[in-house]
């Protein structure tokens, strides 16, 4: 009899243990993104194409005085999760990603390059996290 009630017992405490309330971590929404300007080092400057973006975390219409594109919910990206720079995930000027806003960036340690390009910026800045490229398609040629 004690033999079965201590079974029961750990039956008990282990379905218990397998209910525990986790927190559940919002990560915000996942977004896509055009890298639209890029000095190779660590100036980037990202529009948001697609997902439901906080209005106070882009710049809602940016001229890039470099060569007078107009670009729309745009950002200067400051830190990547877990990388020095978004090339890390092979995104190059042009390239297409989807991520997440990153509300509480690490410290990475990079490198920083010594001819440093001065570009147009957009004056919002924010970090971004969970990157992952849109894999180009290549044209038929027709």
């Amino acid at each position: 009899m004690l033999r079965y009630s201590s079974q029961t017992l750990l039956l008990i405490l282990l379905i218990v243990s397998g209910y525990q309330c986790k927190k559940h971590k919002d990560d915000g929404p996942l977004l896509t993104g055009k890298l639209v300007a890029s000095d190779g080092c660590t100036q980037y400057v990202v529009e948001v194409l697609d997902g439901p973006v906080d209005p106070a975390k882009v710049v809602a219409t940016w001229t890039d005085t470099d060569n007078d594109s107009v670009y729309y919910n745009v950002f200067r990206l400051t830190a990547v999760r877990g990388a020095c720079g978004i090339g890390y995930y092979g995104v190059s000027k042009g390239g297409l990603f989807t991520f997440r806003m990153d509300p509480d960036p690490q410290n990475t340690l990079c490198y920083v390059c010594a001819s440093m390009t001065t570009l147009a910026m957009p004056p919002v800045s924010d970090a971004i996290k969970d990157i992952t490229k849109i894999p180009e398609h290549p044209s038929n040629g027709h």
